[in-house]
């Protein structure tokens, strides 16, 4: 038994390693770019080829994929067909090697969620599972340790902001951030892995509590109203679930909050709540009287305007990775018509382009059909976990999905692998199914 456990660990060594550096390295910049995922994953679907053609005899039906997964699985391979031929389309509006990189990768995503399928079907057991999950969560976990504890180094004895260690903020060989809210992402698989691996005995309360104290630090240090939005919401969902362990642990939290806002100088809660302040204005006053969060709204009412020029693009949008170059014109017309200063608009390799959020992006990018699409991919994920049995209550598959939407209304993420990899049913959800026959 001993000896069987060990060969189950060792099995995902290599698989759990590449996974977790695919997902957390998303989030480091070097000189404003992130190549680290793309390239590990590059390697990971290579790996994953070459374990299928090693077993082509290995004829996986011990597993039954129930309908829900098959109905996930079929708009997942749509959606990405869907982007694979915006990716051509917006490499012939704006021709630039970063499209064509790009389109590699998006059907690389479609052959990995294949081939994962196929590797985890030989693979995974209801024993392995849990030890798969908990190498991931162990190295999710380390990385979230060093981001906390590289900030507060660079505070400590540098007296240095934690904002202007982001590459977003400033250009410095200690930037090597994104935005906080890459970060974010890594947390909240950090919080939902945890919950994982607590419903099924596999980590104490006490490293639970660790991690939510560990999110609930961050969001303070970094002032990161999605690292505490993340907290909130699976608290709720915590409390929702009547355990009592956990209505005590959010009793722990509310008082450490209270505390630490009490005896701070900073003004972060003030800051949360005041959040979409503009766009309640916008929507229920006459007059305008504040800027908060205007940005945010702006490039949306920009976004809206950039697809209505023509039928085609409001259906199509205009290419995949456009929206830099697409936004830029209505961009300077929402801040004019709002007597906003408008930003510095910098040069890539693309030649011009203005920084917009994931949501804007993926709206100018891919059109209302895409939209549309991707929305009914994560419909069909939460249905999942919904309708099959799975490892955690669905509520926090649910809610997770419910964060990621959050959080595309804050950075662009569609260059980021972690959110692809949270799309991938194989990878995300496939280990979480309770057992082999989950219907």
């Amino acid at each position: 038994m001993i000896e069987s456990g060990h060969k189950n660990q060792s099995k995902f060594n290599l698989y759990s390693i590449l996974i977790s550096i695919i997902l957390v390295s998303g989030s480091l910049r070097f000189n404003g770019i992130s190549l680290i995922d793309e390239a590990v994953f590059l390697i990971f679907l290579i790996l994953m080829y070459n374990y299928k053609e090693k077993n082509k005899t290995f004829r996986s039906s011990s597993l039954y994929i129930n309908y829900y997964f098959k109905k996930a699985n079929n708009s997942f391979n749509i959606l990405f067909i869907y982007l694979f031929f915006s990716s051509i389309l917006g490499l012939y509006y704006d021709p630039y090697f970063g499209k064509i990189r790009w389109a590699v990768i998006l059907v690389g995503i479609v052959l990995v969620n294949k081939l994962t399928l196929f590797y985890l079907r030989d693979k995974l057991n209801n024993y392995s599972r849990l030890i798969l999950l908990k190498k991931i969560h162990k190295y999710i976990l380390y990385f979230c340790i060093f981001y906390v504890s590289y900030a507060l180094f660079f505070k400590l004895f540098f007296g240095l902001d934690p904002a202007y260690i982001q590459s977003a903020q400033i250009e410095a060989w200690y930037a090597i951030w994104g935005t906080t809210a890459y970060a974010a992402i890594i947390f909240l698989l950090l919080v939902l892995y945890s919950k994982i691996l607590y419903a099924n005995k596999a980590i104490s309360l006490n490293k639970l509590i660790f991690v939510y104290l560990l999110l609930f630090f961050a969001s303070i240090l970094f002032d990161s109203r999605v690292m505490l939005l993340i907290l909130l919401l699976y608290l709720v969902v915590d409390m929702y679930q009547s355990n009592y362990k956990f209505l005590f642990m959010s009793i722990v939290l509310a008082i450490a909050t209270i505390l630490t806002l009490y005896f701070s100088q900073t003004i972060f809660m003030q800051d949360f709540m005041s959040s979409g302040d503009f766009l309640w204005q916008l929507l229920f006053d006459d007059q305008i009287t504040t800027r908060r969060d205007f940005d945010r709204v702006a490039h949306y009412i920009a976004a809206f305007n950039t697809i209505n020029n023509s039928f085609f693009e409001m259906i199509f949008g205009t290419g995949f990775l456009n929206a830099g170059k697409s936004i830029i014109n209505e961009y300077y017309n929402v801040y004019y018509q709002y007597e906003v200063p408008v930003a510095h608009i910098a040069s890539n390799s693309s030649g011009l382009s203005k920084g917009t959020f994931g949501l804007s992006a993926f709206i100018i990018e891919n059109g209302w059909l895409g939209v549309l699409l991707f929305v009914m991919h994560i419909y069909n994920m939460c249905m999942i976990a919904v309708k099959t049995k799975l490892i955690v209550p669905s509520l926090y598959i649910v809610a997770t999905y419910l964060l990621l939407i959050f959080i595309m209304f804050t950075i662009y993420i569609n260059d980021n692998m972690a959110f692809y990899l949270m799309l991938i049913p194989s990878i995300f959800i496939y280990p979480l199914l309770r057992n082999n026959k989950a219907k």
